[in-house]
């Protein structure tokens, strides 16, 4: 819809201010080669009362209590919302008065560790109270996070491979000097709280392992190989897949092929769908990024 509507309006794909560049949803699947700290999705409303509570100022307490012992999602929309849409020296004034209080908590809380770096990067943006808001989560190397279309999120610290479906539409709320669209994002966001669900990778062969995510279009997986190892692919489905080697040299080899290919760390390769089979040998960690199955057989044929 969002797309149709801004083509309507005439505004170019290339436009700094357009939201929707296709008619696509993004989900996205996260995972983590180094410590790896991020912001997913919104607390419950009394978590969020508690870590706002020491440092709330008061002139603005009645928006907060209005948020305490409420679970209504209603009632967190209501207060991000207020939050967001404020007069720009009033927001910039809460900004300023929260970073300072949390600048004397320091220590207490992760969360307001993070406001005080965020500040020091991004002053008076109102994003600088996202720590408060939503799950900060430090995620170990090998673990993965799933992230919706809908669901907000930053990337705040460390490295990570990324997969995301084919689109390019952005939404965002603030830690940016892009274009922010806080009306499309109220429209759009999800304001449920969820648990924090950290993927873990499940074994599907001797050197393969899968992050397994409700994604439609996409599946990531994790392939580690000793020295005195080889993995086969084994018969593939004719889909294309992307193979990035993170760690140490591979030799990728194929049916056809008398010298294969030497993957370095930072380097990746693209499999085509006519490739019925492929051996990798070398002591290695790849990402391989492929088309769910789901895609290739939607009814299980």
């Amino acid at each position: 819809l969002g797309f149709s509507r801004e083509n309507d309006q005439g505004i170019a794909l290339s436009a700094p201010h357009r939201n929707y560049r296709d008619d696509r949803h993004k989900p996205e699947c996260l995972c983590a080669l180094t410590p790896f700290h991020a912001l997913c999705g919104f607390r419950m409303p009394v978590e969020i009362c508690t870590l706002l509570d020491p440092v709330w100022p008061t002139h603005h307490r009645a928006h907060l209590d209005k948020l305490k012992g409420s679970e209504d999602g209603s009632a967190l929309r209501d207060f991000f919302v207020y939050v967001m849409t404020m007069d720009k020296s009033e927001r910039a004034s809460l900004v300023n008065e929260i970073a300072a209080a949390a600048l004397k908590s320091r220590g207490q809380n992760q969360a307001f560790d993070w406001i005080v770096r965020l500040y020091e990067a991004y002053p008076e943006d109102i994003g600088v109270l996202s720590p408060l808001l939503f799950h900060l989560i430090t995620l170990r190397p090998g673990q993965a996070l799933f992230l919706p279309a809908g669901r907000m999120h930053a990337y705040l610290k460390g490295v990570a491979v990324e997969l995301m479906a084919n689109s390019d539409n952005v939404l965002r709320g603030g830690l940016t000097s892009k274009h922010v669209d806080v009306d499309e994002l109220l429209r759009v966001l999800d304001f449920r709280s969820y648990p924090l669900e950290v993927l873990e990778p499940q074994s599907i062969g001797e050197q393969e392992q899968l992050y397994p995510s409700p994604a439609e279009e996409f599946e990531l997986s994790v392939i580690r190989i000793r020295s005195d190892q080889s993995h086969d692919s084994g018969h593939r489905r004719p889909t294309p897949e992307i193979l990035l080697c993170v760690d140490g040299t591979a030799k990728f080899q194929w049916g056809g092929s008398s010298k294969g290919l030497d993957l370095l760390r930072g380097e990746s390769v693209l499999v085509p769908a006519g490739m019925e089979r492929y051996q990798i040998q070398g002591q290695t960690i790849l990402y391989k990024a492929a088309v769910h199955s789901r895609v290739i057989n939607p009814k299980g044929s």
